[in-house]
């Protein structure tokens, strides 16, 4: 923590330059510097979903639910309301407001479900030049929108039914098909038909349909359901083809045709430098943002000029891993653990293609001195995370009451009730290097010595100092640890061969929040075989089953058990080896009302409608 907090003051805490002072009217707009790029709209394809797309639009982009501050699924009854189909536990009926719209005038329906499915459930393929599947959809799978069996949905139409697989729905079924998740289905049907988004239907026989013409997906463009429901390929190859394409974001260009809101906000500019623009959607059938602009920069942007001219009210970042901002006094900074789990990731292939070469170097990486250097306080800002109510019994690798605990698990965290028995798995292994354990795994794996090049978005001075220590204590074992990080890096580089290990969150997530829900089993999922986060390559068969029961197991002894034998398998397998729950840092300028840090992917941004900084 002193480390942590070293870097926290060379590089964020001193305070923002307010452009406001307290008074009696709302200020115009609210400065928001997030720690990444925003270079789509599309959230969930793989670009988006790799960037800081989903701290920008959750209040953009709306749907079921949207995360709360401890983590928790709120549900969004503006949007509409989601209930279980009474006899049947497979079943889910998802309900959209009657008055839900999107920012061009044309209503929000189940179409948009239908879509999402079909481009996260990596359900629609082709085969490629190997023979093997690739998806049409440019997306990572998503675990809960993978066990969905079918959707009942009249296009067009308000009301839906989700069947899950099996006899019963996912345990995280609320969360499905929650904010950032769903793209406008009609500007996409257009769009995949040639039709220029925001034209008028027209009829057959090419006459103007007119004001009285039903809108929807139907009215103009390609009919998404029936193609979903008919896995007509040559369709879908068209849907995907757009879906894939026509949200990128480029600098001074933003069509209200294409990129359409269903929030309180909308995109309106996309500025030179990566920044950009969220105005009040007039829209909006749900209680009216109280800000009128948000202007999101990413950290790359000119954030010491932005905040000497006062322009920054809020910074949400990793802790100690941004460059220096010199942002003044006048706000209040608190450090936290997110809902993520930073972890080293290893390639399941090249010199750590073993286990044994892996438990090599997880033996001699000095965990317990990373997570007393660069571990944040373990509980979540002003409360519990969603997996806990209470802090767990004392365990072996927690220490005096305080001080940071070593990540003894990749799913389950320290101060909630599962983790001293999820955690024991650990056996109390792998806190200090040892140097004879090394050598003899390094023995059975039939190897002399090992070199091992750790990948991470660079600068970042936190994971830079992490990997200087493990190099430090590995180089007496004959292990040579090469700091790889780089500008430009992304997780795929573990994929790709560049790199033998990745140090970041779950999936190699480098920049922002943690990535979709924070639940254990999501957590677990990322590491199934062929998972678009297992970027390492790990396969095991009782592993993916276990997985696979606890997607609809409910919490409670029998999830508890699965989640142990899943954490004895990862130790024995050692794919990654965890090391603490990744800190962020959120500041709000003195004045600024509803502000609250979150431990969750929306990052303080998750009511960034409720934002009021008064004149």
């Amino acid at each position: 923590m002193r480390a942590l907090a070293a870097l926290v003051a060379a590089g964020t805490a001193m305070g923002l330059v307010a452009s406001c002072t307290s008074g009696g009217s709302p200020a115009a707009g609210i400065g928001y510097v997030i720690d990444g790029a925003v270079p789509t709209y599309n959230v969930s394809s793989t670009t988006g979903a790799s960037s800081a797309a989903r701290q920008a639009f959750v209040r953009v982009q709306t749907g079921f639910s949207y995360p709360g501050p401890h983590g928790e699924t709120i549900a969004d009854t503006d949007f509409g309301t989601v209930t279980p189909v009474p006899g049947d536990p497979s079943s889910i009926q998802y309900r959209i407001n009657p008055a839900a719209q999107y920012s061009d005038g044309a209503p929000v329906v189940c179409d948009d479900m239908v879509l999402a499915w079909a481009a996260q459930s990596g359900t629609f393929t082709f085969p490629g030049a190997d023979g093997a599947p690739v998806p049409l959809f440019d997306a990572p799978v998503d675990p809960a929108m993978a066990q969905i069996a079918a959707i009942d949905c009249e296009p067009g139409g308000r009301d839906a039914v989700v069947h899950y697989e099996g006899d019963r729905a996912v345990t995280g079924w609320r969360s499905v098909f929650g904010a950032t998740s769903m793209l406008p289905s009609h500007v996409v049907a257009q769009g995949a038909a040639g039709i220029d988004p925001g034209a008028d239907a027209a009829d057959e026989d090419g006459q103007d349909a007119g004001a009285g013409a039903p809108p929807g997906p139907a009215a103009a463009g390609v009919d998404i359901v029936r193609a979903v429901q008919d896995k007509d390929l040559d369709v879908l190859r068209t849907v995907a083809d757009y879906w894939n394409t026509a949200f990128a974001l480029t600098p001074g260009r933003v069509d209200p045709d294409v990129f359409v809101s269903s929030g309180p906000y909308r995109l309106d500019s996309v500025d030179e430098d990566g920044s950009i623009e969220l105005v009040a959607n007039a829209s909006w059938w749900g209680d009216k943002a109280r800000t009128e602009r948000i202007a999101i920069h990413p950290r790359n942007a000119s954030v010491n000029t932005l905040a000497s001219d006062g322009e920054i009210e809020v910074v949400g970042a990793g802790a100690g891993a941004k460059q220096a901002m010199e942002l003044g006094d006048g706000y209040t900074t608190t450090v936290h653990a997110t809902d993520d789990v930073e972890q080293l990731i290893f390639a399941d292939r090249g010199p750590l293609a073993t286990s044994a070469a892996r438990r090599a170097v997880a033996a001699c990486v000095p965990r317990g001195r990373i997570a007393a250097e660069f571990a944040p306080d373990v509980s979540a800002p002003d409360g519990p995370t969603q997996e806990s109510a209470a802090p767990d019994a004392a365990s072996p690798d927690t220490g005096p009451a305080g001080t940071p605990p070593v990540q003894n698990s990749r799913s389950t965290l320290p101060g909630t009730l599962a983790y001293g028995f999820v955690a024991g798995t650990a056996g109390g292994g792998f806190i200090e290097p040892d140097v004879a354990a090394a050598q003899a795994a390094l023995d059975e794996a039939g190897l002399d010595g090992l070199t091992v090049r750790v990948g991470y978005l660079a600068p970042d001075a936190r994971r830079a100092a992490v990997v200087a220590l493990m190099a430090k204590a590995c180089a007496p074992a004959g292990i040579q640890i090469h700091d790889s990080g780089a500008a430009g890096f992304t997780p795929q580089a573990l994929t790709d061969g560049t790199v033998d290990a990745v140090l970041g969150g779950t999936g190699g997530s480098q920049a922002g929040p943690p990535r979709g829900p924070a639940t254990p089993v999501a957590r677990l999922a990322a590491l199934t075989t062929g998972a678009s986060g297992n970027i390492g390559g790990f396969s095991h068969g009782r592993f993916d089953e276990i997985v696979a029961q606890l997607q609809v197991t409910p919490e409670g002894a029998d999830a508890l058990g699965l989640t142990h034998e899943a954490e004895q398998i990862l130790w024995d397998e050692m794919p990654t080896l965890p090391l603490y729950r990744t800190p962020r840092q959120t500041s709000f300028v003195g004045g600024l009302h509803a502000g609250a840090p979150t431990t969750s992917w929306a990052g303080a941004g998750w009511n960034m409608d409720r934002w009021m900084v008064l004149n």
